[in-house]
């Protein structure tokens, strides 16, 4: 009998300078460590490998000994400032196995990022393993070798659209009022 709705309450207000990309073509993706699996490490590991010339860096772990780590990609451990993390890159990669709305994706999104997701999202590339996930990078790297890979607006649009604390607000406050 209970009837439920999912209401965002996570706010972005902090109006960031949108940084161009960098001279490197670089994807940076978020690793739990002691999850590495549930992260998708073994489809970021296995993109990297079949794209050699990209740079992938992983925060949130040093170390991981389970698979042999392709010479293009970095383990960075804990950063203390994700902020110039994802200026240094042009995509963010986003493979939990499950998943909530994710900070890191909105940050992303909010910086003019592409993301690439596991699950469908507006602004968002859908990758659901390491084949798509190397198809949706080798598209965006494409636009980037052409000289045609611009911010990514919409996603950065969608953040000011619907996450501002305002407009946050507003929402929460229309639903808390329907049930009173």
């Amino acid at each position: 009998g209970i009837k439920a709705k999912t209401v965002n309450f996570f706010s972005f207000d902090k109006k960031v300078e949108l940084s161009p990309f960098p001279d490197q073509f670089t994807v940076l993706t978020y690793i739990g460590e002691g999850r590495e699996e549930f992260y998708g490490i073994k489809e970021i590991y296995s993109m990297a490998k079949s794209l050699p010339d990209v740079q992938v860096d992983i925060v949130g772990i040093n170390a991981y000994s389970l698979m042999e780590k392709p010479d293009n990609v970095r383990l960075l451990g804990w950063v203390d400032d994700m902020d110039k993390k994802m200026e240094q890159a042009m995509v963010c990669v986003r493979m939990a196995e499950h998943d909530g709305l994710s900070a890191f994706v909105l940050e992303a999104l909010s910086r003019g990022r592409y993301v690439v997701y596991r699950f469908a999202y507006p602004e968002c590339k859908q990758a659901v393993n390491a084949d798509e996930l190397r198809n949706q990078i080798e598209l965006i790297k494409g636009r980037y070798n052409q000289s045609a890979l611009e911010l990514n607006k919409g996603g950065v649009a969608l953040i000011e659209q619907h996450f501002s604390s305002d407009i946050i607000l507003r929402n929460l406050i229309e639903e808390f009022n329907k049930v009173i």
